[in-house]
């Protein structure tokens, strides 16, 4: 449950403003689900993502009003049963905004928690919030204390791009462009969508990062979406970026992998 910064990695697959129903948006296939499956794990994956979203919008009582095409619709109404044994919210919020998170979290938790009242939540963090130091950031804590798994993935991504951290036994020198596309300047690419992928999976199973399998990334047969050098020639104009050379890194990818353990 999110926004782009969920689906333009490619975690989930994008969908459009006006597919709205619980039927049309179940099944996503994207690097969660493939995951998943190379796990041999069977999974339904619901992807209940809207661009430009906030938790808010989807459960607003008189209808998102996100100012995008939703047209007021009430999106909790398109969630036909609701049903699900976990729930990974990601939230944007306002650079500034200065309320509670537990209380913006609230109608998301009282929506699940009221059909499956086993429920586990997971809050992802985007690498935007550390780039602009939101302020609600140091509030994940208080997530935490009412269960919530926090993945992080953005201070992993950040960190890598500012040189704060380098990947242990890596051959190629990261940097911003290595995480971000250069053609908006603030949404992920695939590796960054990988690293999500990584710290939900691994957060839910308990298992290690280390060994996961990640050639689905860039299986085109898998999905269209899958096309790595088609991604980079439609978000690097000036083409300068290497987070495919990075995927075609064994040392690489080995080290981003027990990176993600550390940091979960």
């Amino acid at each position: 449950l999110g926004n782009s910064y969920t689906f333009f990695g490619q975690t989930v697959i994008h969908k459009g403003y006006t597919v709205l129903t619980q039927e049309e948006r179940s099944n996503d296939q994207g690097f969660f689900y493939q995951l998943c499956k190379a796990n041999g794990i069977d999974v339904s994956v619901t992807n209940w993502t809207f661009g430009s979203h906030n938790l808010t919008d989807f459960f607003a009582e008189g209808g998102c009003d996100a100012h995008r095409d939703c047209h007021g619709h009430r999106h909790q109404d398109y969630l036909e049963d609701g049903i699900f044994d976990f729930v990974c919210l990601q939230p944007w919020l306002e650079p500034k905004f200065e309320g509670d998170i537990t209380a913006h979290v609230a109608p998301a938790m009282e929506f699940f928690r009221s059909r499956n009242p086993k429920v586990q939540f997971l809050l992802l963090i985007p690498h935007m919030a550390h780039e602009k130091s939101f302020v609600w950031l140091p509030q994940a804590d208080k997530l935490k204390a009412l269960g919530f798994k926090i993945c992080d993935w953005g201070k992993l991504a950040y960190d890598l791009s500012e040189g704060n951290v380098a990947i242990p036994g890596g051959t190629i020198p990261l940097c911003r462009s290595s995480f971000v596309n250069s053609k908006d300047n603030h949404h992920e690419n695939p590796l960054a969508g990988y690293i999500t992928t990584l710290f939900v999976y691994c957060a839910i199973t308990g298992q290690s990062a280390v060994g996961q399998p990640y050639t689905f990334c860039f299986d085109k047969e898998l999905h269209k979406k899958f096309d790595l050098e088609a991604f980079r020639t439609g978000n690097y104009p000036d083409g300068e970026t290497n987070f495919i050379e990075v995927f075609h890194s064994e040392a690489d990818m080995l080290g981003l992998q027990k990176l993600v353990d550390a940091y979960l």
